[in-house]
């Protein structure tokens, strides 16, 4: 056999070899590409989780953070309620001594009208003993000094010096000292 009829009679053996043999070139590029195209992609994830390590300890310190400042917060909030319980205390306290101070006031006032009224009636009780005083004094001289009178008058002034001395009497004795 020549190799004609060789080739004429393996022609399909060879043909479906070159199939093969292309079919293997072909899957060994598309392996090649696929290797190369997955190992990309095998590095992008591989920063890609990288990257996300790291903004996952990031967000990680940042809940701390946030959670140090919630507690900062939540004490000095804390601090502001027992300041502010404080100072109300101390304000109803103050409320309180100014309540205090209002009624000693009130008592003052009250006391120094008692004494203004006390001493307004003093004055004119002493305004009546002085003028009662020079009826008195009046009437002593005309008893003492009196030239001779008919007894009428004698009499009448006698009268007026006991009158005026019972009324020094009774002014006397409302007197509180």
């Amino acid at each position: 056999m020549s190799l004609k009829e060789k080739i004429e009679n393996n022609l399909p053996l060879s043909i479906l070899s070159i199939v093969v043999v292309t079919s293997l070139a072909v899957a060994s590029g598309v392996y090649m590409f696929t290797k190369d195209l997955l190992s990309d992609q095998n590095e992008s994830l591989k920063i890609a989780m990288d990257s996300l390590a790291k903004e996952n300890e990031l967000i990680k310190n940042s809940i701390k953070d946030k959670d140090e400042i919630i507690l900062k917060l939540t004490s000095e909030k804390q601090n502001l309620k027992e300041e502010n319980l404080s100072l109300n205390s101390i304000i109803n306290s103050q409320k309180n001594n100014i309540s205090n101070l209002d009624t000693k006031n009130k008592e003052l006032k009250n006391d120094y009208e008692i004494i203004m009224a006390k001493l307004n009636i003093l004055t004119s009780i002493d305004k009546e003993i002085k003028k009662l005083e020079k009826k008195e004094e009046k009437y002593r001289e005309c008893h003492y000094f009196m030239t001779p009178k008919p007894q009428e008058i004698l009499t009448q002034c006698q009268n007026d010096l006991k009158y005026t001395q019972e009324e020094l009497s009774k002014l006397r004795q409302r007197l509180p000292y």
